[in-house]
C-alpha cells in the first residue's frame, strides 16, 4: 500500500479514528481493562430506571466507535454521566 503522505508525517504518530484504540495507545491493555471494568460495574449497579442510564449507554457505544472522546466537551459529558450514575448508586445504598 502506498501512502501519499509527506515524509515528515510518516515518522509521526497517527491517531486512529476510534476512542477504544486511542485509549489502548495511551493507557495500554491494563488501562483499557480497568476503564472497561469500571464502566460495566457502574452500569450494572446503577438504577436502570434512572433517566440518564440509556443516554449514557448510547454515549459509551458512540465514543467507542468514534474519536470524539479526544475532545474536551465529549470527555466532560461522559465523565459527568458516569459520575451521576455512580453517585445515584451510592446514595441508594446508604439509605
Amino acid at each position: 500500500v502506498f501512502l501519499d503522505v509527506p515524509y515528515y508525517k510518516v515518522e509521526s504518530l497517527f491517531l486512529p479514528h476510534s476512542s477504544y484504540l486511542d485509549i489502548l495507545i495511551f493507557f495500554g491493555a491494563s488501562g483499557v481493562i480497568l476503564l472497561t471494568s469500571y464502566i460495566f460495574i457502574t452500569l450494572y449497579k446503577s438504577d436502570k430506571t434512572n433517566i440518564i442510564y440509556f443516554p449514557t449507554v448510547f454515549l459509551i457505544i458512540n465514543f467507542l466507535k468514534s474519536d470524539s472522546i479526544l475532545y474536551l466537551n465529549s470527555f466532560v459529558l461522559i465523565t459527568f454521566c458516569l459520575y451521576t450514575l455512580s453517585s445515584n448508586f451510592q446514595d441508594r445504598n446508604e439509605s
